[in-house]
């Protein structure tokens, strides 16, 4: 708790202090994307950012699903100009699972497919209907939702399936159980003892009821022990804390509540937690005509404070554009976001306006995206940022502290890779033989959640990452009671 109170304290003096304070907008960054929106970003520990969605660059006759940008938000032109992309990005052995329409494709980091995955219509028991989110197993099995027609008639898999199991190569996996639901599954998200929280539209899962969030088991049985009450929307966003408390962001309707509801959070039985703010307020009020905005992402900022994105410009009554800190209890703070945020524009059709996530990045900074013209943070009001932009991370201002003397300086510490969702490999080099040395990794506020004893000078520790929520490490390399290396981990689950 100690820790957690000096970081903290640290945190609060350079907000105030620094030159640009933590979240504040990095004008070095600017794209020139005028529509629509960017769904998903991967960052690059180059400074390179590959982006996801529905976009165009001026001049662009059609629509692009997929680009790389460069440092400064410029567009890298030898990223694949028709790049298979669209959906949302998982980070794989140096390659990237990418929602593709319906399905999933694996590609490089140039936008090139990977050929050893195979276009998943063209296995022979798999037919594509309506698309959902994806789940990438370590191993590069993939578990993907929708609604797709399965003709497997030797194992008896034939019409309508919502949970179906990929091999790494992008066949049906044919040792896998897959499943069914009167309705649509459209989100899925991974828990840390190997079950899933999975949400959309139905009555029943493989014959039993079941609301719009269920929990399955490893192997896709139905957890009857959880249970919750949504009977209309769900939520496609989750962040389980420690105490195993699940928050649940979206827009959704809760039992005979006549709300509509955009942040909850549920006991580990899928109860709603009466110590929570489950009726906290998002809202969009353009033309002052105020409808329900979901929250469409949660980022956890240390222990008892999350960031939280979506459509709204308004929180509380408050203006937030697109962007908003929320404390334990499920308050408005102001420690942070009490700018604008993002901007509108017009797409078309309608006024919008929002961010889809917050993204953190290997060298400590942060990206929003979503669809929006301009970003305010409060004292930089930049009309010409675009639907990507980058923010200074919590660090701007603090100097590292406990360092070895510099006449001692000595080792070396590579982690790959970075950021990652399942493993983590670090590669060390004491550069002198081992007294009391070992790995340590923190998180935002400090604590310690993971630690290896390190026996031999060069060696690499792994480090299953799969227990940790999406955010920003930092991951020590001590000996001699010194830290010889620090570097910031980015964990993308």
């Amino acid at each position: 708790m100690r820790a957690a109170l000096l970081i903290g304290a640290a945190w609060a003096i350079a907000w105030t202090a620094a030159a640009q304070q933590p979240f504040d907008l990095d004008t070095t960054f600017r794209t020139v994307i005028d529509q629509q929106y960017i769904g998903s970003v991967l960052p690059l520990d180059d400074g390179d950012v590959i982006i996801s969605g529905q976009f165009k660059f001026p001049g662009d006759t059609y629509w692009r699903g997929g680009a790389r940008l460069n440092s400064d938000g410029s567009r890298d032109t030898d990223f694949a100009e028709v790049a298979f992309m669209g959906g949302k990005i998982t980070p794989w052995n140096g390659r990237m699972y990418v929602g593709n329409g319906s399905i999933v494709r694996r590609c490089w980091l140039d936008g090139s497919l990977d050929t050893d995955f195979i276009l998943m219509n063209s296995g022979p028991y798999f037919l594509s209907l309506q698309g959902g989110d994806y789940y990438v197993y370590p191993d590069g099995r993939v578990l993907m939702c929708g609604l797709h027609h399965l003709n497997d008639t030797i194992r008896g898999f034939v019409g309508s399936y919502t949970l179906i199991w990929f091999s790494d190569q992008g066949y049906l996996d044919t040792t896998r159980t897959h499943r069914q639901c009167n309705g649509i599954i459209y989100s899925i998200h991974p828990l840390p003892d190997g079950k899933f929280i999975c949400s959309g539209f139905m009555t029943q899962y493989d014959g039993q009821p079941a609301n719009g969030v269920i929990r399955i088991q490893p192997n896709g049985d139905l957890d009857t022990t959880f249970h919750t009450e949504v009977n209309w929307g769900w939520p496609f966003a989750f962040h389980l804390q420690d105490d195993g408390k699940l928050l649940c962001a979206g827009s959704f309707k809760w039992g005979s509540d006549p709300d509509t509801l955009s942040l909850v959070r549920l006991l580990p039985n899928g109860d709603l937690d009466p110590t929570f703010n489950n009726h906290v307020q998002t809202l969009f009020t353009v033309d002052n005509d105020p409808t329900y905005a979901p929250v469409s992402d949660i980022l956890p900022l240390g222990n008892d404070r999350w960031i939280i994105t979506g459509s709204f410009d308004r929180v509380e009554g408050a203006p937030r554009g697109g962007i908003a800190l929320i404390d334990t209890a499920g308050n408005l703070s102001n420690d942070g976001f009490t700018g604008n945020g993002c901007g509108l524009f017009w797409n078309g059709f309608e006024w919008k306006g929002s961010i889809r996530k917050i993204v953190p990045t290997p060298d400590g900074s942060f990206y929003v995206h979503g669809g929006y013209h301009g970003y305010d943070d409060g004292t930089t009001n930049d009309t010409l940022q675009r639907m990507v932009s980058r923010l200074y991370g919590l660090d701007v201002g603090v100097q590292e502290q406990g360092a070895m003397p510099s006449a001692h300086a000595a080792g070396g510490l590579t982690i790959h890779p970075n950021p990652a969702s399942s493993w983590v490999g670090m590669d060390y080099d004491l550069a002198s033989a081992p007294d009391q040395a070992f790995i340590r990794v923190r998180d935002l506020v400090g604590r310690v959640i993971f630690q290896a004893d390190l026996p031999a000078r060069p060696q690499q520790v792994l480090w299953d990452s799969r227990s940790v929520p999406s955010g920003v490490y930092s991951v020590e390399l001590w000996n001699k009671g010194y830290i010889l290396l620090t570097q910031k981990l980015v964990i993308q689950q």
